[in-house]
């Protein structure tokens, strides 16, 4: 039970970060072009 929540929490935290990157480098791209 707590293996697959600890799992389920990392999944969740992974797609987080990855979204968070994801925003970055759009904000990055939009500065750049400007």
């Amino acid at each position: 039970m707590r293996y697959q929540s600890l799992v389920r929490q990392n999944g969740n935290i992974g797609t987080v970060s990855t979204l968070n990157l994801k925003r970055r480098l759009h904000r990055q791209c939009q500065g750049r072009h400007r």
